[in-house]
């Protein structure tokens, strides 16, 4: 590695440093889980960790 990729290495280390320290923290998920649905799906189950494996199941009644 080079004294200028070194050099540049440090510098955006730094950078990343700043900005995990100065940027406000954002969740990227919600701890309680809701769904909505039409009266006429059937099947689904909502599960805690968000798992989606029961859309296999799911059955929606024609009006």
């Amino acid at each position: 590695m080079g004294l200028k990729q070194k050099k540049r290495k440090e510098i955006y280390s730094k950078i990343q440093k700043t900005i995990s320290n100065e940027l406000p923290y954002t969740n990227l998920w919600h701890s309680v889980n809701v769904a909505v649905m039409k009266k006429n799906i059937e099947g689904f189950i909502l599960y805690p960790d968000e798992d989606m494996i029961s859309l296999k199941d799911v059955n929606i009644k024609l009006q």
